[in-house]
């Protein structure tokens, strides 16, 4: 009889702990992955993860398939020149030197050079110093990734520019594609230089300019306008 008594007293003692709220937890999730979309070091917005969504998603995915091109072939470039470099110990050491291979190595490293700091724009690993930009918040550092992305774009278009004063297509034009006459009368020798050892004109090979900045200036737009619009807030 006393248990029966005590039965809903001693049930009434016992309480299921309230489960504390996942709001805070949300909003804090949600505020690292709004700071995570902006990184400003050189190429302004970090590469999105599986899934996440971006501005100008078209714009994106052509810069980075781009640079997937670009670090391919400066992956081929980089054994063309261990190559090289491998088949010049071997003919020195047999007594027989190839001497154009040295010339050939130096000129497929540039080439390489070249695509790999291109398609490092578009991955934004190239070195950057983020000291001043880590300590802002989250608004101040969309804006650096914005600014950083505009300066880039500027010395891009300003490296353009003197590509194009040097190789100077109207110019050739205007001598009727005749290039001793453009050198003669231009005082410009890009196009009659002609390389030490592999008998053929340097400006060849100096074509991984042009290359480049069109690689680079599409990459610096592509990043300018993702950073505008994490900025403005039309990626998550």
């Amino acid at each position: 009889m006393t248990g029966r008594g005590q039965g809903p007293a001693n049930c009434a003692s016992y309480s299921i702990p309230a489960e504390p709220s996942s709001l805070p937890q949300a909003a804090e999730d949600k505020t690292r992955s709004q700071e995570a979309a902006v990184q400003p070091g050189i190429g302004g917005v970090s590469p999105s993860p599986m899934g996440e969504e971006l501005p100008f998603p078209v714009l994106k995915r052509a810069s980075r398939a781009l640079a997937t091109v670009e670090e391919r072939l400066a992956a081929i470039l980089a054994a063309v020149v261990f190559l090289l470099l491998l088949g010049n110990i071997v003919t020195r050491s047999a007594g027989m030197a190839v001497f154009w291979i040295d010339e050939a190595a130096v000129l497929a490293m540039v080439w390489m050079a070249f695509f790999a700091a291109s398609s490092a724009i578009e991955r934004g690993s190239n070195i950057a110093v983020t000291l001043f930009s880590d300590a802002l918040p989250l608004l101040g550092r969309r804006l650096a990734a914005v600014a950083v992305d505009g300066i880039m774009l500027l010395f891009i278009l300003g490296f353009a520019l003197m590509v194009w004063r040097w190789f100077d297509p109207l110019g050739v034009l205007a001598a009727g594609g005749d290039l001793e006459e453009f050198s003669a009368t231009t005082f410009n020798f890009i196009y009659s230089e002609p390389t030490q050892s592999l008998d053929m004109p340097k400006f060849w090979f100096w074509t991984v300019l042009p290359l480049f900045v069109l690689g680079a200036s599409f990459h610096c737009l592509s990043n300018l306008l993702s950073s505008l619009g994490v900025l403005l807030g039309k990626g998550r």
